[in-house]
């Protein structure tokens, strides 16, 4: 059989015979047999993509077929690059058909819905709501991708736009969050709702970025603080000053209830919750030590408690469980 790929790919040869749709299949595979057996395909497919003329294929099963092949076989083409080379060349293709384009579409936003959603325009597709729809699936798969690209869609309608920004959080709250104020959404209430979504889905990215949804309210970015302690105390605990919380009594509020179930090193971020009350303090110190007590004791100076006698009941509470789990361990012996 004669090489597809011998310095300029062959492409008239490879052209001709796609011509004829009853071999479309055959040709499919023995092109992705050869290309897949080449040390220098990573090239070869670049030069494919770039390239690809007009198939002449009027059946349009046997051409979404060779599309969704090329799609699909990018691992076996080696190629560490070119995930995103039938979005990015789609045109090339010169596919009148939309509902075509519509399905390569899909096909690339299952493979790699980021990279497929930067270059999403270049499918020509005209009809909003496939492009709403588009945005939804890829946005399940990669929500930071799609918000980073969502102004690709070409989608206008706010209230598509939160359904897409609410499905993003769901998948990729850190992503979309840093990506927010690519969906143009202003309504307070929207921006909230998504910010808990988020929170809930990665706490900690979303504390990194919260100042992103340009929250005026303290108490509610204070809330939101609260949900992202349900994913990440820890992220919540490092990034708490993102949130500008100035009420020293709602930080102690988020600090106490990070501390409980935080299992490794809330001490360590205790400074960055700015609490200078000692007694507030102290019952921080107490209930992080009923969680993690070593821990606590290992970074009991970075509470800045003063009162000796503070330090010596935070101490005791650490003999004390202490000595009440190794009991509750013979007991299991026994």
């Amino acid at each position: 059989m004669t090489s597809l790929i011998d310095g300029n790919c062959h492409n008239e040869s490879y052209n001709n015979s796609l011509h004829n749709k009853d071999k479309v299949e055959n040709t499919i595979k023995s092109f992705s047999v050869t290309i897949s057996t080449q040390q220098s395909c990573g090239i070869y497919g670049t030069k494919i993509f770039q390239n690809a003329r007009k198939y002449e294929i009027k059946d349009s099963k046997s051409l979404i077929n060779l599309a969704k092949k090329l799609i699909q076989s990018r691992g076996e083409l080696f190629i560490q690059d070119d995930e995103a080379k039938i979005s990015q060349y789609i045109q090339n293709y010169a596919i009148e058909n939309e509902d075509i384009r519509i399905e390569l579409a899909k096909a690339c936003i299952q493979n790699n819905p980021g990279k497929a959603s930067q270059f999403i325009q270049n499918y020509k597709i005209k009809d909003g709501k496939t492009r709403v729809e588009l945005a939804k699936l890829a946005a399940q798969s990669d929500g930071g991708g799609t918000s980073k690209y969502v102004k690709e869609y070409g989608i206008t309608d706010l209230g598509d736009l939160v359904e897409i920004a609410k499905l993003s959080a769901q998948n990729d709250g850190g992503g979309t969050s840093k990506y927010i104020k690519e969906y143009g959404i202003t309504d307070l209430g929207d921006l909230v709702e998504i910010a808990k979504l988020s929170a809930q889905n990665d706490g900690m990215g979303t504390s990194q970025y919260i100042k992103q949804y340009e929250i005026v309210d303290e108490n509610i970015r204070a809330h939101v603080a609260l949900y992202a302690c349900q994913s990440s105390k820890a992220g919540v605990s490092q990034y708490i000053n993102e949130y500008e919380i100035a009420d020293e009594s709602t930080r102690v509020e988020v600090a106490l209830y990070a501390a409980q179930g935080f299992r490794k090193n809330f001490s360590q971020y205790i400074k960055n919750y700015r609490i200078k009350n000692q007694e507030s303090l102290v019952m921080i110190a107490k209930v992080s030590a009923q969680i993690n007590a070593l821990e606590t004791s290992r970074y009991i100076k970075e509470y800045g408690i003063t009162e000796l006698e503070d330090l010596v009941d935070i101490a005791k509470l650490k003999e004390f469980l202490n000595t009440f789990r190794n009991t509750a361990l013979q007991i299991r012996k026994l």
